[in-house]
């Protein structure tokens, strides 16, 4: 049993526990309203609930103030925004079920922490050029090959194949996150970059042989990730600024840059991840690829993964950001953008262009406000109990404050 089921031995535990049943059925609604009190209990000191609550009906405890400070000490714990909100909700929802009024409303600051920006290509192109061969080798092989920053320091020339086009690269499962072995590839950019820096090491007095490491120390020696994270940092930070101890742009955001490019001119999810090395549920049994058949995906995307070389686009590029920022907006609300795309693409009979992906992902937004032919639903606090009420359930509080529900069917 977990520790705040031991609750109900308070009978203004059971009253709100009664009072939620006659809106909602759902067990996740009940032990979300549990978890809120629990952490009342412990994080404000309080032992006797039932105590409490007569005090603060006969006005001997201030109910504003003691809802405030359990405001403040759990932003002060470290808890997400979204978890201070709805555990907020829980305390109110105990208050008003034994007769107790909050007239003070706590305005808790919701924000992104560490949020990472995907980098536009523009700003791909600049780092590029002004890093020198070992750096710029090692962002045109990330962003174009999907390969983590602990695959790059573990690759050896050995696992490169750098004489085809593209050039496949063997990810080593002793090297892989998730001990996995995969291929994936390299752009023709990157490659002829690679070559460069090989030959400059020459210059160095490098060994060069299938054991050398793809990117080395300047003496040759493998890297390690912390060496590697430093040389990005050091081109990056000329472009964003500092959040706190990261920058918004760092090593790992080249992975999604990546994906997103490979998205973007039409591959399927299942090969994206495939070559990003991402797990999916039964894939190993019923998503297997031939290296051929990755390799034709790889080609259509390469012109996207091109960072230097291929024709400016600026007004492509703002629609590629645009898309992006909603899709990113579209999965804090719930909703799969690649389901809405692959729907309506199967509506139209043909690929959608990114304007049309943009207005489909809108278009769906607006559906789930207004709450047509969706199961979820944005409410504000004040509506809440009403849904619950009639058969819906608490999912999160959003940055704006309203609530995201859910239909249960």
């Amino acid at each position: 049993m977990r520790a705040f089921e031991d609750l109900e031995r308070f009978e203004c535990v059971k009253r709100m526990l009664e009072d939620i049943s006659l809106l909602s059925r759902s067990m996740k609604t009940r032990e979300t309203y549990l978890q809120a009190i629990y952490y009342f209990m412990k994080y404000c000191g309080y032992d006797d609930l039932d105590k409490l609550m007569e005090e603060m009906r006969e006005g001997r405890v201030d109910a504003g103030e003691v809802y405030r400070q359990y405001a403040v000490k759990l932003s002060s714990t470290g808890f997400a925004p979204k978890t201070v909100s709805i555990w907020l909700t829980g305390l109110k929802k105990l208050f008003r079920s034994n007769g107790v009024g909050v007239e003070e409303k706590v305005k808790v600051k919701t924000y992104v922490v560490n949020e990472s920006m995907l980098p536009p290509l523009e700003l791909l192109k600049n780092a590029v050029k002004i890093a020198d061969i070992r750096a710029r080798t090692a962002i045109l092989v990330m962003a174009s090959s999907g390969l983590r920053i602990s695959e790059l320091v573990n690759l050896k020339l050995k696992d490169v194949e750098i004489d085809s086009s593209p050039a496949v690269i063997r990810v080593r499962g002793a090297g892989a996150k998730e001990r996995k072995s995969r291929v994936t590839f390299m752009s023709d950019e990157a490659r002829e970059s690679l070559k460069l820096y090989l030959e400059k090491r020459k210059e160095m007095g490098h060994k060069i042989d299938g054991e050398s490491p793809v990117i080395a120390r300047d003496d040759g020696r493998p890297m390690t990730v912390y060496n590697l994270e430093k040389i990005f940092h050091n081109v990056f930070k000329l472009f964003v600024k500092k959040e706190g101890k990261y920058y918004s742009i760092h090593p790992h955001v080249l992975r999604k840059w990546f994906k997103t490019q490979l998205i973007s001119a039409g591959v399927p999810g299942p090969i994206a991840d495939r070559l990003c090395g991402h797990s999916r549920y039964m894939a190993e049994e019923y998503e297997l690829y031939t290296e051929e058949q990755l390799k034709k995906w790889y080609l259509k995307a390469m012109p996207n993964l091109t960072i230097l070389s291929r024709p400016s686009d600026e007004d492509r590029m703002r629609r590629e950001i645009a898309l992006e920022a909603i899709r990113r907006f579209a999965e804090a609300l719930g909703i799969d953008p690649l389901r809405v795309k692959i729907e309506k693409e199967r509506e139209l009979g043909r690929k959608l262009n990114l304007d049309e992906e943009i207005e489909a992902l809108q278009n769906e937004i607006k559906k789930l406000r207004r709450g047509v032919n969706d199961p979820k639903k944005i409410v504000s606090e004040e509506e809440l109990e009403e849904y619950l009420s009639k058969g819906w359930d608490l999912q999160a509080v959003l940055p704006s404050g309203r609530i995201l529900i859910r239909k249960i069917t």
